[in-house]
């Protein structure tokens, strides 16, 4: 039996809201871990982290948070992460750049509708560089027609999303040489939707080119929330690693998070997923035919929620910085981020995830050498 502890890091509210705020008030990112035990280890893992409060003068009570040690003990999370990585604890974490996270659905929605037929790594190819396209320079107005799109959909409200994507994609302001080819993609898209309504009705056909609506705890809709699409994410990670035996493991969360109900409705949802319509990722499988247990712990109570705290609020922090602020940072912070990375260079599921633009991916990676 196999024990993942998960928690998350940044404002896990929607991404479509109601400001239409791509600043996401500041928090572009959002940060999720999820550590793997074997049940045979978890005793030796408590038993290292009590050694390490006393080597650090942490009283055995307190409770390990990323916010208090990132800063002030960067030491303690260094050796944190390297006892994850010696241990080979399966790390599965993602990095989302809500901003990005953002244009994948509009690709996702508006454009790989015209591409079905298309090759699946031509398609992974293309859908990739349209999303850098779109979150690297894309205007406001792509991003809130589709926000308003998103929150009543509507023929007219389609019409006018794509047309703010075309005006952009036929602009100077696009680096993208196509010849208009991301144009015509739209104009299909549209074309589909004039066959659907046809078939169905107007109101049926959006819901093909709209993302599907994920509920909270008290069963409000929102839309694209961040820590569904990384838990989406991680289950189908998980469900490759396992080959499909997800009865076998417990995936054990911090009874914090305000969207417990939606993360109990994903666990049953994801295995009703159309995963013909689902992009192929190769660290990813979508058929999930067995359903993991999850339940939920108060992290003051458990050591396995702390760790995967730290490495979330680390990832947060890090990219963050590193990235999008361009701190100079010292060299513990680079070994720290490196070792967690370090599952990334096998050729498995396990690792980091980075929903974040190319242009940046291939800094970081570069950097790295993944």
């Amino acid at each position: 039996m196999m024990e993942y502890f998960l928690d998350e890091s940044g404002n896990t509210g929607d991404l479509i809201n109601k400001k239409n705020d791509m600043g996401f008030a500041n928090q572009p990112l959002f940060t999720h871990s999820c550590v793997g035990v074997a049940e045979g280890k978890i005793s030796r893992m408590k038993g290292f982290v009590r050694a390490l409060k006393k080597r650090h003068g942490i009283d055995e009570s307190i409770e390990l948070k990323s916010q208090d040690y990132y800063i002030k003990n960067p030491e303690l999370v260094y050796e944190l992460v390297d006892f994850v990585i010696d241990e080979k604890y399966t790390l599965v974490c993602e990095v989302m750049d809500k901003k990005c996270n953002v244009a994948v659905s509009i690709v996702n929605q508006l454009i790989v509708p015209a591409m079905e037929n298309e090759d699946s790594n031509e398609l992974l190819l293309v859908r990739n560089i349209l999303v850098d396209i779109i979150s690297t320079f894309a205007p406001e107005i792509c991003f809130s027609t589709f926000s308003e799109l998103c929150k009543d959909p509507s023929e007219e409200k389609l019409n006018i999303c794509i047309e703010s994507l075309k005006e952009f994609f036929s602009s100077e302001s696009n680096p993208l040489d196509d010849n208009g080819g991301t144009c015509r993609m739209f104009d299909k898209t549209l074309q589909e939707f004039e066959y659907r309504k046809s078939r169905y009705s107007a109101d049926v056909a959006i819901k093909w080119f709209v993302p599907i609506p994920d509920l909270d705890s008290n069963g409000n809709v929102i839309k694209l929330l961040p820590n569904v699409h990384s838990f989406y994410n991680q289950i189908a990670r998980l469900n490759k690693i396992h080959k499909r035996k997800l009865s076998d493991i417990v995936l054990t969360h911090d009874t914090s998070s305000e969207f417990a109900s939606t993360l109990d409705f994903c666990i049953s949802e994801i295995k009703t997923v159309n995963v013909d319509i689902m992009p192929k990722i190769p660290t990813c499988d979508f058929k999930v035919i067995e359903t993991p247990k999850l339940i939920f712990k108060d992290s003051k109570d458990s050591t396995g929620i702390q760790i995967a705290d730290i490495i979330a609020g680390f990832l947060n922090r890090y990219v963050h910085g590193l990235l999008y602020k361009g701190i100079k940072m010292d060299t513990i912070y680079h070994a720290t981020f490196d070792r967690i990375i370090t599952p990334n260079r096998s050729r498995d599921p396990k690792g980091t995830n980075f929903v974040i633009p190319l242009s940046k991916q291939h800094w970081l990676f570069s950097k790295f050498n993944l």
